[in-house]
């Protein structure tokens, strides 16, 4: 079973739909979306390239809220305020937008996922914390995501 990781799409609509082609060959039925949309249209969007399902958190940028939540509902998907903690697939994962001094805390969960630096950033311990950098490209220059294999306890980082 696998899970796609994403955050920061920024409204960069080129990149969400080699996103969402990436996924779709892929047969992802699970997108965690980290947050920053930012515009409404973003979600319109990603709905005509992907019909699984979405659980999201709330970014700092993602300025109408109310509209965001409407449409994810209509879409029969669900988005949080953060932290927002869920089990899927016997795992434990916590959804973050933005995550500072984490390693400093301690989990009890399985994965504890974040976005909003823009950077690819993976680490194993007990607990597996995973930033997938940013869809958008729009600081580092690329559009990123992760693949989680939950069964082969596998991360994939997907360059688009």
């Amino acid at each position: 079973m696998k899970i796609a990781v994403l955050a920061d799409t920024h409204d960069n609509l080129p990149k969400v739909e080699n996103v969402f082609k990436k996924i779709s060959e892929e047969k992802i039925e699970l997108v965690f979306h980290l947050g920053d949309y930012v515009a409404p249209f973003t979600i319109r969007k990603i709905r005509d390239l992907y019909s699984g399902k979405m659980i999201g958190v709330f970014g700092n940028n993602d300025g109408d809220k109310v509209l965001l939540s409407k449409i994810f509902e209509i879409y029969n998907w669900e988005i949080y305020e953060q932290p927002k903690f869920f089990e899927v697939y016997q795992k434990k994962f916590l959804l973050f937008h933005s995550l500072f001094d984490f390693e400093k805390i301690n989990f009890d969960v399985d994965y504890v996922l974040f976005g909003h630096t823009h950077r690819i950033y993976i680490k194993k311990n007990k607990t597996i914390f995973i930033n997938p950098g940013e869809v958008c490209g729009y600081l580092t220059g690329k559009g990123t995501f992760v693949i989680i294999d939950v069964e082969k306890k596998e991360e994939e980082i997907v360059e688009i």
